[in-house]
């Protein structure tokens, strides 16, 4: 089981932790599509990052997207 402690914010069940253990970042996703977004927009590799997942699995974005004009 995942620590709870990782997860301070209860609307964002996705943790992302990535580089250098004294300068490492940490960040917290909503859903798995801005996690997605986010290692895309930065180049990261899913494989070389650490993930973690509060209830242990990936959540599905709950409401669509406005399409764009």
């Amino acid at each position: 089981m995942i620590d709870t402690s990782l997860f301070p914010h209860p609307g964002h069940p996705i943790r992302l932790e990535f580089g250098e253990k004294k300068n490492g970042t940490i960040c917290w996703f909503s859903c798995e599509e801005h996690l997605k977004r986010y290692l895309t927009r930065y180049g990261l590799d899913e494989k070389k990052v650490k993930i973690d997942y509060r209830d242990e699995k990936p959540q599905k974005r709950t409401r669509k997207a406005k399409p764009k004009n």
